[in-house]
């Protein structure tokens, strides 16, 4: 729990720093494996994760930027 927390915290403040900025982009980062939650293998195999998505494109994928891909998600949003 205090892992999840962190992370979400972390995710948050990062968006925060960034909300002046709508052009920011942010690419989903972490492990790809056997263990993917299906939203969180969508991003991450998404051609484009690697330029980075804006904070309105991430709206429409499936998972977010301060929850990211659920309890315990292994992944992160970081500025590109």
């Amino acid at each position: 729990i205090i892992n999840d927390s962190y992370a979400r915290f972390s995710n948050s403040a990062t968006f925060k720093m960034f909300e002046d900025f709508p052009d920011q982009k942010y690419r989903y980062i972490g492990r790809r494996d056997d263990r993917n939650r299906d939203a969180c293998a969508t991003v991450l195999d998404n051609k484009k994760n690697e330029q980075g998505f804006t904070i309105d494109e991430i709206g429409s994928l499936p998972v977010d930027q301060a929850t990211r891909g659920g309890f315990n998600c292994r992944h992160d949003w970081v500025p590109v």
